[in-house]
């Protein structure tokens, strides 16, 4: 498992939250999301460009053209 996502998981264990992985994705911002390289590439969650946190939508970009 990624040293990133265990990361995680410790977080949410020492502070009691518990991560609901059927609606957990990933999201790469900035310059690197318009990037195709292989090292980007999991097969942990799914991701997605855009999401849709407390009513903002957030998109990979950046950019409130979403809005």
């Amino acid at each position: 498992m990624d040293a990133n996502i265990q990361n995680l998981i410790h977080w949410s264990t020492l502070n009691d939250m518990q991560l609901n992985t059927s609606k957990t994705k990933e999201m790469i911002l900035g310059p690197l999301a318009r990037a195709n390289s292989p090292w980007l590439t999991t097969t942990t969650n799914p991701r997605v460009t855009s999401s849709k946190l407390l009513g903002v939508h957030i998109d990979s970009t950046m950019s409130w053209t979403i809005h």
